[in-house]
């Protein structure tokens, strides 16, 4: 009888596990290609903010920043093929007509998360020093509620 209350514990854990946090391996919804240089000027994408997943409910994600609460979609919105970083900043935001957060998986550096707060600043995420490679975004809500936004991609000089 242990043996089957361990056996099914362990089956349940891996079962919540899998479904309780983003995975960056999986492909976003939508996918480009773009360099630093052609994000100097701002790039603007439609995304619906929002999703099933609680970012509470997940202990994998230690982000660069304390992770709060927020509610995503399980697959990355995007997935960015990003090249020709070196000396840039890269700054993600969301414009949304709801109070919205912002998960991001960089290369090299991990998770990066922040919620707006209110309806004056928008989610941000600055990363001072990305690395080409694989950028993925998920745009959610603090309540769990849908809403459009924009996702907005813009580099910096250092």
């Amino acid at each position: 009888m242990r043996t089957y209350s361990f056996a099914l514990g362990v089956l349940l854990a891996s079962v919540t596990g899998a479904v309780a946090c983003p995975d960056f391996d999986l492909p976003g919804v939508e996918a480009y290609e773009i360099t630093g240089p052609k994000m100097r000027h701002p790039r603007f994408y439609n995304v619906v903010a929002g999703g099933d997943f609680d970012l509470r409910l997940c202990r994998d994600i230690r982000a660069q920043s304390d992770v709060g609460k927020g509610v995503f979609p399980d697959v990355p919105d995007f997935s960015f093929e990003v090249s020709e970083l070196s000396g840039l900043r890269l700054v993600v935001s969301v414009v949304s007509e709801c109070e919205s957060v912002l998960l991001v998986h960089a290369p090299f550096d991990g998770w990066f998360y922040d919620a707006d707060g209110t309806r004056h600043r928008d989610a941000q995420v600055s990363i001072p020093r990305p690395m080409d490679g694989p950028f993925d975004v998920w745009v959610g809500t603090s309540d769990g509620a849908l809403c459009n936004a924009h996702l907005r991609m813009e580099t910096f000089a250092r």
